[in-house]
C-alpha cells in the first residue's frame, strides 16, 4: 500500500467532522503519525465514541494517559477498521480481542490500551 492511500484512509482526530463518521458498532482504531502507536477500541456508535475521545483529549481529561500525551506531543489519527451493525455488545468485544491478538502477537504492534483480564 502506497503512503498516499494510507492517509486517505486516515482522519485526523481534529480536523474530522462528526457527520463524516459512522452511527454504527464496530471496532477503530486511534494513532499516531508515524503509525507506530496504537489504541484499538469497540464502540456501539463511533461517531458518539470518537468525538467522546476527541474531548477528553482536549480538555487533558482522557483517562489512557498514554493517549492523552500521544494526543498532546503529536497528531492523532482515526481510522474505521470495520463495521458490525448486526453484533452482540459480547460478539464485538471477541472481535476485538482476536484483532488485539493478530496486531500485537503476528504483526508485532504496539497497543496502548489498558490490559483486559
Amino acid at each position: 500500500m502506497n503512503s498516499e492511500r494510507a492517509d486517505e484512509m486516515r482522519s485526523d482526530i481534529n480536523e474530522i467532522e462528526n457527520n463524516e463518521l459512522p452511527e454504527e458498532t464496530g471496532i477503530y482504531m486511534l494513532f499516531n503519525d508515524a503509525e507506530q502507536i496504537y489504541y484499538l477500541g469497540t464502540a456501539t456508535d463511533i461517531r458518539a465514541r470518537i468525538a467522546g475521545h476527541r474531548s477528553k483529549l482536549l480538555y487533558h481529561k482522557h483517562t489512557n494517559r498514554m493517549l492523552q500525551e500521544l494526543f498532546d506531543t503529536s497528531n492523532v489519527y482515526v481510522k474505521v477498521l470495520t463495521l458490525l451493525p448486526h453484533v452482540s455488545k459480547k460478539e464485538l468485544k471477541r472481535q476485538e480481542l482476536i484483532i488485539k491478538d493478530v496486531l500485537e502477537n503476528v504483526l508485532n504492534v504496539p497497543l496502548i490500551n489498558r490490559k483486559r483480564r
